[in-house]
């Protein structure tokens, strides 16, 4: 999932980080800065940043060129909506490019495949699931379990057709065989994810910015 600022000619990189500054003062103008005056929004805000540097830390080395790992960018935008997802996942790649982890020459394009695109895929799929009936399930399986899935696909696409047009396949793969660990770790980006925000909304739904109890947990005759 990660790049090296070597596999791409500098034109190719100035326009990516120039599209990634454009997203960047999209995303901290419509932040809605005002709800961090609420403590448990800070909290949830920090505190899953967090939880996710530590995810990308913990990455599997599966050939050369290629580690893995999982993304926690649907959990983050479930919890604190899209903008500031995308400002603390923002946050994640500045530390880990600072500690060597990512290539500082590649930070643009890191944000804007494993951040903004992920967040980007979530919310859309929470819009369209506010059109079904309002059910803790429909939340659940669909914002969280289908919603960390195809992101994660997403991203795999993005990467595996990046290492195709580029000819730096990790240690030979070919392009289905990139995908398939995609696959592999989408099911566990859905479980992880499924888990932590079954948990979340049962015991702390005051980090959930975007679970309703008046739309999911209401009363029905």
């Amino acid at each position: 999932m990660h790049f090296s600022a070597l596999s791409f000619h500098s034109d190719y990189l100035m326009l990516i980080n120039l599209l990634a500054i454009a997203v960047l003062v999209k995303a901290y103008r419509s932040a809605p800065w005002g709800v961090l005056g609420e403590g448990a929004k800070v909290n949830a805000w920090l505190g899953g940043s967090i939880i996710v540097a530590m995810l990308w830390v913990l990455r599997a080395v599966i050939q050369d060129g290629l580690s893995l790992h999982l993304l926690g960018a649907t959990a983050l935008t479930l919890m604190v909506g899209p903008w500031f997802a995308m400002l603390g996942l923002l946050i994640v790649i500045l530390a880990l490019g600072a500690l060597g982890v990512l290539d500082w020459g590649c930070l643009g394009l890191h944000w804007l495949l494993l951040a903004v695109l992920p967040v980007c895929i979530s919310q859309l799929l929470l819009v369209f699931s506010q059109r079904l009936p309002a059910h803790y399930f429909v939340y659940i399986f669909i914002n969280a379990f289908v919603g960390a899935a195809l992101s994660m696909l997403m991203v795999g696409l993005v990467t595996a057709s990046l290492y195709q047009v580029l000819g730096i396949e990790p240690s030979g793969l070919r392009f289905g065989e990139t995908m398939l660990y995609f696959v592999l770790l989408g099911w566990a980006e859905a479980f992880t994810t499924g888990i932590a925000m079954t948990l979340i909304v049962v015991y702390y739904p005051q980090w959930t910015v975007t679970f309703d109890d008046a739309r999911y947990l209401r009363r029905r005759d």
